[in-house]
């Protein structure tokens, strides 16, 4: 397939190319999951106050829905958006890197 426009010149959602890049996550922690990841990263840092799920896609070993289906709190929600506009920084501290922001 040919690009349809310069990278980083044009944004077009796609759940398929999400749920991909989810499977091309997920393939990398060899032994770990998404979820696990997820905790590691995000959700332990900002000291989130309830846990979270993750709908997958079939119920013994499934994919995590990564184009969707993350279900939180929305006091949680709102430290993400929180994390977002102090461009992925956290107390001092950069969680996700402000050009990626």
């Amino acid at each position: 397939m040919k690009l349809k426009a310069e990278p980083g010149k044009k944004f077009e959602y796609v759940s398929g190319n999400t749920q991909l890049l989810g499977l091309v996550l997920e393939r990398s922690l060899k032994n770990k999951s998404i979820t696990s990841y997820l905790q590691e990263k995000l959700w332990t840092p900002l000291g989130m106050e309830y846990g979270a799920s993750w709908s997958i896609d079939r119920n013994k070993r499934g994919l995590e829905k990564t184009f969707c289906c993350l279900n939180a709190r929305a006091r949680d929600f709102a430290k993400i958006g929180r994390l977002y506009k102090n461009k992925g920084n956290w107390n001092g501290k950069q969680i996700i890197s402000q050009e990626w922001v």
